[in-house]
């Protein structure tokens, strides 16, 4: 399904720009005037042109109607008409011109293996790219489908969407060549060099295509002009797992509170904060010297760059803090803590159910159970530790054979239930054959015992 042209939503500036002089006009500029005068000079005031004519066109230059001695001010408005930030890549809307004619990767791939390459590594330089989520087929956690998404979003631990597609222009020996919605799943971050400032210039990504091959594209060039805002946030988050991740290198047992105060000193001292440079409009960004919003925010990706670079990081005690599970060790913990035959469950609502039951291993903590299914346990359990007997084996029991004798005890006292055979003739509808009460007294006169019986 292609995006609505709802996306596209026209915003109009007005600003009255005067070609010669403006006099102040005061209460005496339109004394006299006719009806017919003041909408003139109003429309002439705050005049526009439409969005469906394509280009704006000029108001001719008019003057305000003046009486009295002096000169009219000629106005001119001046109308800006800008769009809407996309959503969607540009080549996902009907009646987009792509900047080269398509070329299927395949082909793309025959090129490549081709291509000799000094290192180890062919990396194919790619420009004016757009990434964006795929056709969502499974709609659990919303509709998505064919939104442009900052890598970190998406490639960090426990995200739903574990792949993305990209359009770009690819720089080959043969030329430069436009391939279109291209998925990938891996991303690599070249930067944790301590002579590295920034990840900018070393990220790469690899299609399913080139999967098991040397071939990685390399983002040399700048985003498209509608992807801009997403890479530059990705950008950001990029440097923090650079920073973050020479932190923890240099420190043990980290945890979150050393990203209140230390972690920016750490940066001052490894680091030239007094001149320009990377760094220092990498941190202009953040409001504070305080980076543990920043680091909760962005856990998940931290947490998949710190495994891929060095393991041992994933053990320090920061990650526990803010909740990210150990999927490495988690299975064997649990089950050194608890036996195989030891049941292990928490009744939990459907909605919790459905937030938290993606989580590895959560299905040993919780059971899902609606809200109808513990009230009957608890309505049953609550029946036998009082001594009612059960309804349905009851009914089946005077189906069967209604002239059998119920026997009793020979003597009824307080806190005992007891069952007679419903009236033939009754208000009540409930179609029961046995009628079950709980005597809550006992009273003796002339005439006998009576009960004060609440009926179940």
């Amino acid at each position: 399904m292609k995006p609505a042209d709802l996306d596209k939503a026209w915003q109009i500036d007005v600003d009255d720009k005067p070609l010669v002089k403006r006099q102040k006009l005061d209460n005496s500029t339109f004394a006299g005037s006719t009806h017919d005068e003041l909408h003139a000079a109003a429309s002439t005031i705050v005049g526009s042109s439409t969005p469906n004519s394509g280009t704006g066109t000029s108001t001719p230059l008019t003057t305000v109607p003046q009486r009295g001695s002096g000169y009219a001010t000629p106005i001119r408005p001046h109308v800006e008409v800008r769009n809407r930030p996309l959503i969607y890549p540009k080549s996902q809307y009907e009646g987009s011109h792509p900047p080269k004619p398509p070329t299927h990767e395949r082909q793309l791939r025959e090129e490549l293996l081709q291509q000799k390459c000094d290192s180890d590594y062919l990396m194919v330089p790619i420009s004016d790219f757009c990434i964006y989520r795929p056709q969502n087929t499974d709609r659990k956690h919303g509709d998505h489908s064919l939104e442009m998404e900052p890598l970190h979003v998406v490639m960090g631990y426990r995200s739903s969407c574990q792949s993305l597609l990209f359009d770009a222009l690819v720089s080959t020996d043969c030329g430069t060549k436009y391939v279109r919605g291209v998925p990938f799943e891996t991303l690599a971050i070249d930067a944790y060099d301590p002579d590295v400032l920034s990840a900018a210039d070393h990220i790469s990504i690899q299609s399913r295509c080139f999967a098991g091959t040397k071939i990685w594209y390399h983002l040399e060039g700048s985003p498209s002009s509608e992807y801009k805002r997403y890479h530059e946030a990705f950008l950001w988050v990029a440097d923090l797992a650079k920073h973050v991740i020479a932190f923890m290198d240099e420190r043990e047992n980290t945890k979150l509170a050393d990203f209140r105060l230390d972690f920016h000193k750490w940066l001052g001292e490894r680091y030239n904060l007094q001149a320009p440079g990377p760094v220092q409009n990498w941190l202009s960004k953040l409001q504070g010297k305080d980076f543990r919003k920043a680091i909760v925010a962005q856990a998940d990706f931290l947490w998949k760059e710190c495994s891929s670079v060095n393991e041992t990081l994933c053990n320090e005690p920061l990650w526990q803090e803010i909740n990210i599970i150990d999927q490495t060790c988690s299975s064997e913990k649990v089950n050194k803590r608890f036996s195989a035959e030891e049941e292990i469950g928490t009744v939990v609502t459907p909605f919790v159910w459905r937030n938290f039951s993606q989580l590895p291993d959560i299905q040993k903590f919780m059971t899902q159970k609606t809200a109808v299914e513990v009230l009957n346990d608890c309505a049953e359990h609550r029946k036998s530790m009082m001594g009612f007997t059960n309804a349905d084996k009851a009914q089946k029991t005077a189906e069967c054979n209604k002239r059998t004798t119920v026997k009793t005890k020979t003597k009824i006292e307080k806190g005992d239930c007891v069952a007679i055979w419903a009236d033939e003739e009754s208000s009540w509808k409930d179609g029961a054959e046995i009628w079950y009460g709980y005597v809550q007294d006992v009273r003796r006169d002339r005439r006998g015992d009576r009960f004060n019986i609440l009926w179940l």
